[in-house]
């Protein structure tokens, strides 16, 4: 018989029982020690985990980014050619009476071209068959819509407006049903809205405007305006 063994004295051989016990990190005494295997502690894998998702992350804000940027920036980019124009030859122009004030036209367009790439975006993410068809059809109306603006203020060709943004309704239908079917895509929705609305005033713009593209705007009249004779004292000197 063992009687009292010190500490971290050998004792005598363990039972099953006991085995399985302090494998499990029972306590059998002083002399008990853990031997369940060590394992590498959560948190060195933390680290790498943190960082995929970080990327992945930053991935998607520059996907989300580029998605607005591109509709915002072309949109931008012609309402700069417009400026001059409205206050020139637009003013000269009969319009409908349901005519929006022009201040309407830069509030409604950047927020209605962030919609659009907010759209694009979601079906850019989607996993559906149909993505790559609904962003070729959503591209193919953005082109359409950069057109619109030169040919109607700067080419002063309402009947050439016309056909583009009647084009572009067509167009920007079906790419909403196509992308609506790949994804939630509902953010398009406002956008075809005003641009039924848009459709509609170009064609009465057209219609009571037959010689639209005669009206001289005070830009152009500068223009033919010739520079007046030098007086005669400036000569003699």
């Amino acid at each position: 018989m063992y009687k009292g063994r010190r500490e971290g004295a050998a004792g005598p051989p363990l039972s099953g029982l006991a085995q399985s016990a302090r494998g499990l990190s029972i306590p059998l005494g002083p002399a008990s020690v853990r031997t369940r295997p060590s394992t590498p502690s959560s948190c060195f894998l933390y680290p790498s985990f943190s960082a995929s998702l970080l990327v992945a992350m930053v991935h998607k804000s520059l996907q989300l980014a580029i998605s607005i940027a591109i509709p915002l920036v072309g949109g931008t980019l012609g309402g700069l050619l417009t400026g001059p124009e409205i206050k020139g030859w637009y003013s000269k122009l009969k319009k409908p009476r349901w005519t929006p004030p022009n201040i309407l036209f830069p509030i409604m367009w950047p927020i209605l071209y962030v919609f659009n790439g907010i759209a694009s975006y979601n079906v850019l993410q989607s996993k559906g068959s149909g993505k790559t068809q609904a962003l070729m059809l959503y591209g193919i109306q953005l082109v359409l819509n950069f057109a619109w603006t030169p040919l109607f203020f700067k080419v002063h060709r309402p009947d050439w407006a016309l056909i583009d943004i009647s084009a572009m309704l067509g167009m920007a239908t079906t790419a909403t049903v196509s992308m609506t079917k790949a994804t939630s895509a509902k953010q398009i929705l406002p956008f075809m809205g005003w641009l039924a609305y848009a459709t509609a005033l170009t064609a009465s713009v057209n219609h009571l405007n037959p010689d639209a593209s005669k009206i001289k705007s005070d830009v152009d009249a500068d223009k033919s305006i010739p520079m007046s004779p030098m007086p005669e004292a400036e000569k003699k000197k």
